[in-house]
This record gives structure tokens, sequence and C-alpha cells, in this order.
């Protein structure tokens, strides 16, 4: 029994470590990719998270018209 409770928490602590870890490589990656080809590599980090923004966006607005037909067809 402590054995599955112990495996769980390496597995929480590993899972943490590597999204805590996320945000910090995305800044260092940038400024790698910025450093090595100049101001293009910022200007398609900027369109990148616009697509993902869009793609985002578009997901919950499809979520929740989906929601809204399955209302209407439980009335």
């Amino acid at each position: 029994m402590y054995a599955n409770d112990g495996q769980r928490l390496l597995e929480g602590v590993t899972a943490l470590a590597h999204t805590a870890s996320g945000p910090l490589m995305l800044i260092a990656g940038t400024a790698c990719a910025i450093a090595l080809i100049g101001a293009w590599a910022l200007i398609g980090f900027v369109v990148l998270l616009f697509i993902i923004v869009l793609k985002v966006r578009n997901q919950r607005q499809l979520i929740d018209r989906r929601s809204k037909r399955e209302v209407r067809k439980q009335q």
C-alpha cells in the first residue's frame, strides 16, 4: 500500500519538475533563437503565439456551441 503512494509521489514530483521548467525553457530557447537568427525569430515566435491563442479561442467557441446544441436536444 505504501509503495503505491510512494510511486504516485515520485510521478507527481517528476511531472512538477517538467511543468515548472517549461516556461524557463521557452524563454531560453526564444532568446537563443533571437541571438542566432535575429528579429525573424521573434516575429515567428509572435506569430506562433497568435495562432495558439486563436486555436484556443475557436476551441472554446466550438465547445460552447456543442453544449448549447445538446441542451436544445434534451428539451
